[in-house]
């Protein structure tokens, strides 16, 4: 059982999960009680999971949708988790919304590694006209030590993400709240080689310069800004 509740019309839902190749492969099935009982109304498979249980819950509606949180790409030094919106519609899962729930990067030639979490700050609790999801994202950069000697002082800065997203009941979407509410700034983040990162992040990398220890210090005017 990976998720239960009450939905929609005040119905209860379930969300089972199937695993096999040990926790390599999931199927998720999502059932509702109707008036003869309960029904498989939807159903999808994930592959490459890594052992990683998928995360789900349902947001009523008419119809609703499936929250699912799931491993998309998994290798040396990557690991990647995004959260997946799916309206609920009889014997389907339509795409709707999908963003990174965790990512990290290490290696590639880059100096530097990155961990992005997101907090969910307001989640919709019903998907009707007007819902707010409001989301955080926290990228932490470090320094990427090979000898791994764990230094106190890896950690080069954070970056705080805000975006929030309004449903629109007559275009069935998540609209922007505004301008800048747009999940290609955090792509650019989980996409970002050493070149772009140091341009993007000049100011910061500059006052680090000033301000950070020896090793950040070190660390800047050797792999980043000369």
């Amino acid at each position: 059982m990976l998720s239960q509740g009450i939905g929609q019309l005040g119905r209860p839902y379930a969300i089972l999960g199937l695993s096999s190749n040990y926790a390599w492969k999931w199927k998720v099935l999502f059932f509702a009680e109707g008036e003869f009982g309960w029904t498989l109304v939807a159903n999808t498979e994930l592959d490459g999971q890594k052992g990683y249980t998928p995360e789900t819950s349902y947001v009523p509606g008419e119809p609703g949708a499936l929250v699912l949180t799931h491993v998309v790409l998994s290798g040396t030094g990557v690991l990647r988790r995004t959260t997946s919106w799916y309206r609920v519609r009889e014997g389907e899962l339509i795409p709707l919304l999908s963003y990174p729930h965790y990512f990290h990067v290490a290696g590639w030639g880059m100096p530097f590694s990155r961990v992005l979490t997101v907090k969910t700050i307001e989640f919709p609790a019903a998907l009707s006209h007007g819902a707010f999801l409001h989301l955080r994202f926290e990228i932490k950069y470090s320094i990427l030590d090979f000898k791994a000697t764990n230094h106190d002082d890896d950690e080069l800065f954070t970056l705080i993400e805000d975006l929030s997203l309004e449903w629109c009941e007559e275009l069935q979407v998540f609209a922007p709240r505004t301008g800048t509410d747009n999940f290609a700034r955090i792509e650019d983040l989980w996409n970002d080689g050493t070149e772009q990162f140091a341009k993007r992040n000049r100011s910061t990398l500059e006052r680090l310069l000033r301000t950070g220890t020896n090793r950040q210090r070190e660390f800047i005017r050797e792999h980043l800004i000369r």
